[in-house]
C-alpha cells in the first residue's frame, strides 16, 4: 500500500494571503470536492459491478469489457484521498478566516441579486438556489461593492444600496449570463455588419434590377451590386448591343447605387467596369463587342 503524506499548504505564508486569495481557493476546493463525492458514487456503484462480473454471475451491460476491479478500486482509493487532502485544506483556510474575525463575502444568483447571505435565513435560499460565490471580491468594502454591482444588489442583504435603477459592472455576471451577454454582442455586431454591407438605390430604396426574361433581382450588398454589374457588363460585351436592355438597365441601376455609397461618380466605374470587362475579355479569348 502506498504511504501518502500530508498535503504541501496552499500558502508559504497563510497570513499573508489576502481574503479573496483564500476564498478563490476554498470555492475550487469545495467544487472539487463535490465533483469527487458524485464521482466516488459512481465509482463504488461500478465497483460493485465488476465485482459481481468477476465472480460469474453479474449481469452485462452492452459489449463494453469493464474495468479491472483492482483499477478501479485505485481510482476510488486516489479519490477518498484527495477528498481528506481538500478537508485538511478546508480546515487551514476556515481557521485563518476565523482567526480574522471574517470578512465581507459576496454571493451572485444567476440572473438574480447580489447578496452575503446564504444561509437561509433571510431573502436568499439555499440549497433551492445556485449561488455563485464572487471571491474576487471577498474582504472588499460593501459600499464598493455596491456601486460596482449596481441594480443587482440585493437592497435586504444591503439596506444602504439605492433603490434607484443603476447599470451593473461586468464583473457582476455569472459565467452563463456572461456567455450569454457575449453572444449577445457577437449576434448584434453582426447584424450590423450585415447591415453595414446593404446597399439601396440613391433614394434610399431598394435596389431591383430586372432579369433578362422578365421580373426583377433584390441586390441587397455593396459586392453583389458590383458581381451583378460585372455579369450583365459580360452579357453586353459578348453578344453586344442586341436584346440587351434588361442587363443595360441593371449595370446602370447598379453603379448609381455604387457610386452613391462610395461617393465617386457614375463614370468613373463605368471606367472601372469596362476596363475589368477588357481583360476579362483578353484573358478568356472572347472579343468584346460593346461596353456599356
Amino acid at each position: 500500500m502506498t504511504t501518502r503524506t500530508a498535503p504541501a499548504p496552499i500558502f508559504t505564508d497563510i497570513s499573508a494571503a489576502t481574503p479573496a486569495e483564500i476564498d478563490y481557493h476554498l470555492a475550487h476546493l469545495e467544487a472539487e470536492s463535490y465533483q469527487l463525492d458524485h464521482g466516488l458514487v459512481s465509482l463504488r456503484r461500478e465497483l460493485g459491478h465488476a465485482e459481481e462480473i468477476a465472480q460469474g454471475y453479474g449481469p452485462r451491460y452492452g459489449a463494453r469489457k469493464p474495468r479491472p476491479v483492482a483499477e478501479i478500486a485505485e481510482l476510488i482509493q486516489n479519490a477518498e484521498f484527495r477528498l481528506t487532502e481538500i478537508r485538511h485544506h478546508f480546515v487551514t483556510l476556515n481557521a485563518e478566516y476565523a482567526r480574522r474575525g471574517g470578512w465581507p463575502r459576496y454571493y451572485l444568483v444567476e440572473d438574480g441579486h447580489l447578496h452575503y447571505d446564504v444561509s437561509g435565513s433571510r431573502c436568499s435560499r439555499i440549497p433551492s438556489t445556485t449561488h455563485y460565490w464572487m471571491t474576487d471580491f471577498s474582504g472588499e468594502d460593501s459600499a464598493k461593492v455596491i456601486e460596482l454591482a449596481g441594480e443587482r444588489v440585493c437592497t435586504t442583504c444591503f439596506p444602504d444600496a439605492p433603490v434607484k435603477p443603476r447599470p451593473a459592472s461586468v464583473r457582476f455576471m455569472t459565467r452563463t449570463e456572461a456567455e450569454r451577454a457575449a453572444y449577445a454582442e457577437d449576434k448584434a455586431r453582426k447584424v450590423a455588419a450585415r447591415k453595414a454591407a446593404q446597399i439601396t438605390t440613391p433614394e434610399g430604396g431598394e435596389l431591383r434590377v430586372p432579369r433578362s426574361f422578365g421580373g426583377t433581382d433584390h441586390v441587397k450588398t455593396e459586392r453583389a451590386a458590383w458581381n451583378r454589374a460585372m455579369a450583365d457588363a459580360t452579357t453586353i460585351a459578348w453578344y453586344g448591343t442586341k436584346d440587351s436592355v434588361a442587363e443595360r438597365e441593371a449595370v446602370e441601376l447598379c453603379l448609381a447605387a455604387l457610386a452613391h455609397r462610395r461617393g465617386v461618380t457614375v463614370d468613373s466605374l463605368r471606367t472601372e467596369l469596362n476596363k475589368k470587362i477588357a481583360t476579362k475579355g483578353r484573358r478568356e479569348g472572347f472579343t468584346v463587342l460593346a461596353t456599356i
